[in-house]
């Protein structure tokens, strides 16, 4: 199919616009010590290194300052969500596996993690000499706790742990998760917050609420001076479990709230930051294109898709009609989306799923920009004439939401769909997007290489009793549920794929239940290049190694 021309469009405060980071669960993808068959198979992984993996410097003192637009919101690691929760307490907690440059699996707290498909269970080691920084050792009991206490007490346990039955310690070593049915995803969910191992001591001693401002880990760091809304200092871990093989560089961390990003691009340019977390595109292109000395550095398997999401289940919306939903992607230029809003810099994918990646549909359709073919669906459709319907986005990166809305809102226009734009406090907009009952959800959401878990979330049947996006108001057909069961369920990674092809093939072109407006990295920074990122924010994992950071030589 040719492209039509691209239409104009007019963004209004495209330059300050900030990235939405919604979390939603986790991320990642599969197995064995020496290759990529068993995430979803049933080899014992015993891991060693990783993509990264020989620290950068040895220790060499100082501080070094990180800028962020806001401040965290989770402080628990069993609560911790959002991008910039995982970006900070990285620097405290640990997760039980990691990923290698292939997006393979190895454990690291653990010293294995062995799959059974055939008994439905995980068998978990823990890794001899590893402690927290209260002195706790890591051993059964204290990943028996973690567990538990997730399962009970984490706002995304239905995502990472909706199969588990029980957990059982075997020895001092040893504990064996039981499942009600098979998943792949496991090891994939333990890079994310139900892998992030907190120090039942602290927990037991203080109390949950004390723990709801206090982070206590196995990390290189631990909690220093901090001002909520303003900075939080973290300082070398002196008894860190780790610090012969991986030394941190620096003798503190500080994560500095600068929401202003003209004060940030000054506070760079004059050293008083290292380095600045999630900046929006117009600050990406003013610094890695217009300047030197500054270079990007980014998570290479996690990805957050902007998708605008119908509410095709609520019926006299408009969007209950398939072939509006069809007109209306049809009609959205998502390439000249991606030129106006992000620069250029984000990219174009007709899935849920990463250009490039081994999950990716190539045989997909999808919907490439055609004005004259949305008319004509239009036409066909119900509501020939058009209606008015509403645009949900959170106002937590207003001018990010308000430029997308004003494009979609154009766009749509021309088949006769009326858009009205409401931003919306992140807490409202959240449970507007469950409930959504009389217009569309435009929003970030981040998956990586555990896609099949965020699929099971977000478009099964499983979603409406989850967190999964607009899980109320979507539909659930039962072959886009069975391809997405099958996908979490395999015993393989030919399966695992095969599966998650044929639930996007479905999910976009049989029912058009989502359309990806862009994708873009999930987790980057700007670095000054007097600082050296051998593998912190420069990695595949979703937790960030800070002993690989250190002052260029």
């Amino acid at each position: 199919m040719q492209r039509h021309t691209k239409a104009a469009i007019s963004i209004l405060a495209a330059a300050s616009m900030m990235m939405s980071l919604v979390g939603c669960g986790g991320n990642s993808n599969s197995a064995s010590g020496t290759g990529s068959t068993s995430s979803a198979g049933s080899t014992s992984n015993t891991g060693s290194a990783s993509a990264g993996s020989e620290p950068v410097s040895s220790s060499t003192g100082g501080e070094l300052v990180i800028g962020v637009q806001s401040d965290v919101i989770f402080t628990p690691s069993w609560m911790i969500r959002g991008y910039t929760d995982r970006a900070v307490y990285s620097l405290v907690y640990e997760p039980l596996v990691k990923l290698d440059e292939n997006g393979d699996w190895y454990p690291y707290l653990l010293e294995s993690l062995t799959p059974d498909p055939e008994n439905l269970t995980y068998t978990c080691v823990v890794k001899d000499g590893v402690h927290f920084s209260d002195g706790t050792a890591f051993d059964a009991d204290a990943l028996l706790w973690n567990f538990e206490n997730y399962l009970e007490n984490s706002n995304t346990s239905s995502t990472h742990f909706g199969y588990v039955e029980n957990f059982e310690k075997v020895d001092d070593k040893t504990v064996v998760i039981h499942l009600t049915d098979w998943t792949s995803q496991l090891p994939y969910s333990f890079q994310d917050n139900c892998g992030y191992m907190y120090s039942p001591t602290a927990f037991k001693e203080n109390g949950a609420e004390w723990c709801n401002t206090h982070a206590v880990g196995t990390g290189p760091y631990v909690e220093g001076d901090m001002e909520a809304g303003s900075y939080r200092t973290f300082v070398k871990n002196e008894d860190y479990w780790n610090a012969d093989e991986s030394p941190a560089a620096y003798d503190s961390v500080t994560w500095r709230i600068v929401g202003d990003e003209s004060t940030a691009q000054a506070a760079l340019i004059s050293g008083e930051i290292n380095g600045y977390f999630s900046p929006s595109f117009g600050m990406l292109d003013t610094m890695l294109n217009t300047m030197d000395g500054f270079y990007m550095a980014q998570n290479t398997t996690t990805f957050m898709v902007q998708f605008m999401i119908p509410p095709s289940g609520v019926e006299g919306s408009g969007w209950e009609d398939e072939l509006v939903r069809q007109a209306a992607y049809y009609a959205i230029d998502s390439e000249a989306i991606i030129d106006s809003v992000t620069y250029g810099m984000a990219t174009y994918t007709n899935q849920y799923a990463g250009p490039g990646t081994s999950y990716y549909n190539d045989d997909l359709a999808g919907y490439e920009y055609n004005v004259e073919k949305a008319k004509e669906l239009m036409a066909q459709s119900s509501y020939p004439d058009g209606f008015t319907t509403k645009l949900y986005a959170s106002n937590e990166n207003t001018a990010l939401y308000t430029a997308i809305g004003v494009a979609l809102q154009s766009y749509l226009a021309e088949i006769g769909i009326k858009v009205e734009i409401e931003l919306l406090e992140p807490a409202v907009w959240v449970e507007t997007f469950m409930n959504a009952k009389d217009g569309f959800m435009v929003g970030g959401h981040g998956f990586g290489m555990n896609l099949a878990n965020q699929m099971l979330s977000n478009f099964s049947q499983k979603a409406a009793d989850g967190v999964g996006m607009m899980a109320y108001s979507k539909i659930h057909p039962d072959d886009v549920n069975d391809a997405i069961v099958s996908a979490v369920s395999a015993t393989s990674t030919e399966e695992m794929i095969k599966n998650i092809k044929l639930s996007n093939e479905l999910i976009s072109d049989e029912y058009a239940i989502a359309y990806p407006v862009y994708l873009q990295p999930a987790y980057y920074i700007i670095w000054s290049d007097s600082i050296v990122d051998n593998g912190c924010f420069n990695n595949t994992s979703l937790s960030f190694d800070y002993t690989k950071v250190a002052p260029a030589s």
